[in-house]
């Protein structure tokens, strides 16, 4: 009898030869290739941009630190108010839905009129608000099925006796003195006017137009988030419920020393 003829073992080369063999072979490896380089490719085309110059002390366009914090803050709450906007749409808890459009109504205003006062949306029918209709989505598993989550309204008008209001600069007319002070208008900081809220307290109301009127008569420039000149950038009122007294306080964007020259102005 013949004995079968033993296989030759292959040496450590020879191994190593046939697994770079198997290795060109494989589409999974080829791809794995292809992918790192690729990543390395996106990652030295990152490095390789051309970063715009950031503008110095003095030269137009600056913006201060914190002038960058702000604005990073405003464009986080953009994309957050967004992203709240399109939640809202997309699970509508109300019985009532809202009709999507550019010309459309959301609520009682036109949601197209980006200088729309957001204290006037919900005015004619309160229990149709965000905060009304996820109070009632949280608690209708909890409560018992005889019970029913109640909405108890208080005043609709002239409600509002503490507000901090924004104060800027007049976009149409720059050199008009007289700036525009309110709320800002839904997911922009463009400034609804409030000149006569409903909302406001009366007293608020009359706060408003004494300091416009003083701003404009003084000569007192708002602040501009263009640029951030500017003295005057907030008015807060709180008012006294039982005399309807109001508190004024101003929040300056200036150096101390503008600060001393308008009060000698005034």
């Amino acid at each position: 009898k013949q004995e079968p003829k033993r296989r030759r073992r292959r040496g450590a080369k020879a191994r190593e030869q046939g697994g770079a063999t198997a290795m060109k072979g494989d589409t999974d490896g080829v791809t794995i290739i292809a992918t790192r380089n690729s990543s390395e490719q996106d990652s030295s085309k990152r490095k390789n941009r051309i970063k715009p110059k950031k503008a110095k002390v003095g030269e137009e366009g600056y913006l201060t630190p914190t002038q960058l914090r702000n604005a990073r803050k405003r464009r986080a709450k953009q994309r957050a108010a967004a992203k709240c906007t399109n939640n809202e749409h997309s699970g509508n808890l109300s019985s009532q839905s809202d009709t999507v459009s550019d010309g459309r109504k959301m609520g009682n205003i036109n949601v197209g009129k980006r200088n729309a006062d957001p204290s006037q949306k919900y005015l004619k029918d309160p229990k149709s608000c965000p905060a009304v209709r996820t109070a009632k989505h949280f608690f209708q598993n909890m409560l018992p099925k005889n019970c029913s989550f109640n909405v108890h309204l208080g005043p609709v008008k002239g409600w509002r006796t503490v507000s901090k209001l924004a104060v800027r600069r007049n976009k149409v007319d720059s050199s008009n003195t007289m700036p525009d002070i309110g709320l800002f208008a839904f997911g922009t900081h463009d400034i609804a006017s409030h000149q006569a809220c409903p909302a406001h307290h009366k007293s608020i109301n009359t706060a408003i137009k004494v300091v416009r009127e003083a701003c404009q008569k003084c000569n007192i420039p708002a602040y501009s988030e263009q640029d951030g000149s500017g003295l005057l950038r907030y008015l807060a009122v709180n008012v006294e419920r039982l005399t309807g007294a109001a508190q004024i306080t101003l929040v300056w964007n200036s150096k101390p020393t503008d600060i001393v020259k308008v009060d000698n102005v005034a």
